[in-house]
This record gives structure tokens, C-alpha cells and sequence, in this order.
């Protein structure tokens, strides 16, 4: 008979691996810590020692968990986890992410069933809530039912009595509402008339009333009084409009007259009137205080300038207006002038007389030079220069060359000349040479003078 050790020893070759291809008779040995029990065919194997080592320990991610091992090889801890995120479902086998409205019932959405308990936090409200039973000791939050300071409601056991504080407030009875009766309102209707009994009213004999349904009819409806009328009638004036004037008044008939306004009379203006008055001068203004107004055009005015005592208002012309001017015979308009320094001209320079003698139209401007001329007419000017070279003197108009007085002259140049002029022309007297023009006093070297001749 065979000897075989099975499992064979570590390290030996000895031994089989299989039995299944095993013949003869086979001898088994029992190793440390086994025992051998025969029993019949049978044959019981046993250890006197179960214990082993574990020598690592992790977890598999699977199904929804995942997990990680503190000490793997000494004191395993363990900790699951899970990769889901949100509402989480099982089918007995895994669990997995669960989706709203097919899993459970959004937030928003209306939640059929049955709880444990309900609590409401502050503020809070449970609508729509069918057949629902609620313990008092399930409700952790509960409000107050009050009266909202209405007259006529009293509440009683309100104290905890709802989810949410809640009041009550009913509408005071008035013209479009109902509700209860103030106490205003009740006073006001305790105090009126008392039931009254009616009687007839009847007309006295007359042309103008008539009474119809007047039996009983004192306090109540049903009185019908029917006035038999005249109406309002306006004469003559024509200038009133009278509305429901018909069968308006008792008696025969009225008439109203309005006057029409004259010199004596208040009244109504008539249309003749009216074009008349519409077709006047509008308000004057404009004008010169003690000025005398002129006509300016076949349909406008206009006044002149303020004379003063001893002067005549004289005519320009057509198309100039008239002017107050001396009065006396000759030449209502004279002006003398005369240089009393030394200048240094150039050719087409103005000579300035910087001392008036007389301008009794006080035309000239010791500023400018210039002469203004204060009605139109013929002006004679005079000038004399004294100067040390030969020298040309002319006539400016309007600042433009009008005519030469003198030309080619030395030492003293004169002249005259006579210029149409329109009032409110400037006259003034230019040189035409470069050099000295000298100034003095009486005899007057270097002088001007202008006066009206027609």
C-alpha cells in the first residue's frame, strides 16, 4: 500500500496535488493541529485550530458606495461614502440618484399622503390640505385668531388656534355694502321720523296750479303738480339767448329788453358800433413829450424833437422831418471854429479845430472833427490854414472827398466852397500835404466856419 502526504509539506515534492487520478490504498497522516476520525466510509477531518491572519483589508467602489480604510493591515476602520449627489434611491441591489417627478413630487408641487407630524415654521402656510387631522401635539408652531378691531365680532378660544396668525375684520354697513350697523349709523336711524300719517294735499282755487293724486300724498310719493305757465320772451334787443324759457314763469308772460349803449345809455354794444369803434386810430405811443407830431405817410405819424423857447418849427423838405430852428432873418443855422495849437499832419489827415466860437445848432464834435448838419439846404464853408509849405485843403462829405476849398497855397491858404447837404451829412475839412498846420489865437491862423445860405 501507498504512502502519500496530502497536502504535501512546504517545500517537499512529495505528495499529490489532485485525488481524482489517485489508485491503491491511500494513507492519510494527520498534520499539527488536525485530527483523523474514521467512521465507517466516512472519515472526519478536523481542526483544533481556526484562526488565520489578515494581512490587508480595502473596499470596492460598487453600486452607488464608495468607501476608504484607516490601518488597512492592523485595526481596519472603515468609511462609506457614497458618489450620488441629491435625492437617493434602491432597487435592493444598488442605489442611485432619484429623479424629481418621477421618483418623488417636486417642492412646488402638491404632496398626497400621510405624515407623522407637520410643522409649520413662523409665517408659514399649508394650502390646499384634504381631510386633514392633526393631533395638537404634532403642531409645533401655531397663530392667534383675532379681532381686527371691527365692531361687532367677539372672538373666543382664539389663542393657538391656526398655523398662522390670522384676524377678522367685517365691513361696516353702508350704502353698497353689508355688514353690521355702527352705532353712529344706529342713532342716526333711531332718530328719525316716526311713522306719520299722511293726508291730502289739495290746491287752492287757481289758473296756474293743478294737483293731481293728492289724496294721502302729504308724506310719500305720487304728488304730481303741474304749473300752467308763460314763458320768457326777449324784445327788441336781440342780443340774448334764453333756455328752457318755455311755460317758465306764472302769469301772462315775461319780456326782458336790453338797452343799446349811447352817450347817455349802458347797454349792449351794436354791430354798427362796433365796426365804427374797430375802425379808430389804435393808442398812440412813441411820441416826444412837447414835441409836435407830423405825418410820416398817408396813414402813420411820428413827432419831432423838443425845440427850445424862441424857435420855429421848420419844414426840410419832402421825406425830412421838420425841425425846430431859430427865428430871425438870415441863417438860421451858424458855426465858427478854430485850431489853437500846432498839428502835425499827413496828406489826407483831418485838421481838428479843437475851439468853438458859436454853433447855434450844436452841430460840431471837438472829438471827431466833424460837423453835423441839422437841416437839409445849401452850406457855405470857409477855412483858412496857416502852414509852412504849399498845401491843398478840401472838402469831406459823409467822410468822403467832396470838393477842394483851396490848393497850392503857402503860408496862408483859403477858400470857400458850397455844398447841397441833407440833414444828418458830416462835414469836415482834410489837407492833402505831409508838414505843420500852426495854431493860435485871434486873428484865428488856421479857422472854419459853416452856415446855411438857402
Amino acid at each position: 500500500m501507498a504512502s502519500f502526504q496530502w497536502p504535501p509539506e512546504a517545500g517537499s515534492s512529495s505528495g499529490v496535488s489532485s485525488l481524482n487520478t489517485l489508485t491503491g490504498d491511500l494513507t492519510l497522516v494527520a498534520g499539527t493541529g488536525i485530527t483523523l476520525t474514521p467512521s465507517g466510509s466516512d472519515i472526519t477531518i478536523a481542526s483544533s485550530s481556526m484562526g488565520g491572519t489578515v494581512t490587508t483589508l480595502s473596499v470596492v467602489s460598487a453600486n452607488g458606495l464608495a468607501g476608504t480604510v484607516a490601518n488597512p493591515t492592523t485595526t481596519p476602520a472603515i468609511t462609506l461614502s457614497t458618489s450620488i449627489t441629491g435625492v437617493l434611491k434602491g432597487n435592493g441591489t444598488a442605489i442611485s440618484s432619484a429623479t424629481a417627478g418621477t421618483d418623488y413630487v417636486i417642492p412646488s408641487g402638491n404632496i398626497t399622503g400621510t405624515a407623522t407630524n407637520i410643522t409649520a415654521s413662523s409665517n408659514s402656510t399649508l394650502t390646499t390640505l384634504s381631510n386633514l387631522s392633526l393631533p395638537a401635539n404634532q403642531i409645533t408652531s401655531t397663530g392667534n385668531l383675532t379681532d381686527a378691531g371691527t365692531d361687532g365680532i367677539v372672538v373666543t378660544g382664539g389663542t393657538g388656534c391656526l398655523l398662522t396668525s390670522a384676524s377678522l375684520a367685517q365691513h361696516v354697513a353702508d350704502t353698497s355694502h353689508n355688514g353690521y350697523l355702527s352705532s353712529t349709523d344706529w342713532n342716526t336711524f333711531n332718530g328719525k321720523q316716526s311713522t306719520i300719517t299722511t293726508g291730502n294735499l289739495t290746491s287752492s282755487p287757481t289758473t296756474n296750479l293743478v294737483v293731481t293724486g293728492g289724496t294721502g300724498a302729504v308724506i310719500g310719493s305720487g304728488v304730481l303738480l303741474t304749473l300752467t305757465g308763460a314763458s320768457i320772451v326777449e324784445t327788441t334787443s336781440s342780443v340774448l339767448t334764453l333756455s328752457g324759457a318755455t311755460n317758465a314763469v306764472l302769469g301772462t308772460g315775461v319780456g326782458i329788453t336790453v338797452k343799446q349803449s349811447s352817450t347817455s345809455q349802458s347797454g349792449y354794444l351794436s354791430s354798427t358800433d362796433w365796426n365804427t369803434f374797430n375802425g379808430k386810430q389804435a393808442a398812440l405811443s412813441g411820441f416826444t413829450t412837447d414835441g409836435v407830431i407830423y405825418a410820416t405817410s398817408s396813414s402813420a405819424i411820428a413827432s419831432t424833437s423838443v425845440g427850445t423857447a424862441g424857435q420855429v418849427l421848420t419844414s426840410n423838405g419832402t421825406g425830412v422831418a421838420p425841425t425846430f430852428q431859430n427865428a430871425g432873418t438870415g441863417s438860421p443855422t451858424v458855426f465858427s471854429a478854430y485850431r489853437s495849437t500846432n498839428q502835425t499832419v499827413n496828406s489826407g489827415s483831418l485838421i481838428a479845430f479843437d475851439q468853438v466860437l458859436f454853433d447855434t445848432a450844436s452841430g460840431y464834435s471837438t472829438i471827431t472833427g466833424k460837423y453835423t448838419v441839422p437841416v437839409t439846404g445849401y452850406y457855405m464853408v470857409t477855412a483858412t490854414v496857416s502852414t509852412s509849405t504849399t498845401i491843398g485843403i478840401y472838402l469831406y462829405q459823409n467822410s468822403s472827398p467832396q470838393s477842394y476849398i483851396t490848393t497850392g497855397l503857402s503860408e496862408i491858404a483859403g477858400g470857400a466852397t458850397i455844398a447841397s447837404c441833407t440833414a444828418g451829412d458830416t462835414l469836415a475839412i482834410h489837407c492833402d500835404t505831409t508838414g505843420t498846420i500852426g495854431g493860435g489865437n485871434a486873428p484865428y491862423p488856421t479857422s472854419v466856419s459853416i452856415h446855411l445860405i438857402k
